[in-house]
């Protein structure tokens, strides 16, 4: 069946209709979930929160599937805000630990230095899109995060395909403008000593 009858049907009860919306969307849901708060157990609680919406408001989804998609980004947004905020003064620790040389115990790490760079850039990269327009932030998770086609993504968002690889352009350039605004805030604040210490205890 074609994505809008599955939701058509699924609206009209059908318990088939919606086991295959719920396995098609479950994978995009559960991805980004985990991508807005880097916890498994956090992702899975956001991820059922997101479905129970959706079962919630079934009569007002849209009726394709790539604009279920784009619906529920919205959604895991929203319920990943409160966990984040949370979660933001023990980042905030855990960096200020890396910077004064404090050892991190991380599980299954077998290169902590590493892995704190690695962490660091995700919320770099995080903050960026929270910066951005809401048009460029969708346009850019559905492309980079689903791997979506500029052609679907027209589709999930209602614009035409001209329309589409104008606002990805421009997208494209505001997010590598904030990012080197923010990269150049995070150099500027960096201790002198520090700079200086070249990483020495």
């Amino acid at each position: 069946m074609t994505s809008s009858q599955r939701i058509s049907r699924a609206q009209d009860g059908s318990r088939e209709a919606f086991d295959e919306l719920y396995a098609w969307l479950l994978p995009s849901v559960y991805t980004f979930a985990w991508s807005q708060v880097n916890d498994r157990s956090a992702a899975e609680e956001i991820t059922s929160e997101t479905f129970m919406t959706l079962v919630a408001k079934l009569d007002e989804l849209p009726s394709n599937d790539l604009a279920v998609l784009a619906w529920s980004r919205v959604v895991v947004r929203n319920k990943s805000v409160d966990w984040v905020r949370r979660r933001q003064l023990q980042r905030r620790a855990t960096v200020a630990m890396a910077q004064s040389g404090t050892r991190i115990d991380e599980k299954n790490s077998s290169n902590p230095i590493q892995l704190i760079e690695i962490q660091e850039q995700r919320h770099l990269v995080h903050q960026v899109l929270d910066n951005l327009a809401a048009e460029y932030r969708q346009v850019i998770e559905l492309r980079y995060l689903d791997d979506l086609s500029n052609e679907q993504i027209a589709e999930a968002i209602g614009l035409s395909a001209s329309a589409t690889n104008s606002l990805l352009y421009r997208a494209r350039k505001s997010f590598r403008r904030e990012h080197q605004r923010l990269t150049n805030e995070q150099d500027a604040t960096v201790p002198r000593n520090v700079l200086e210490s070249g990483g020495h205890a």
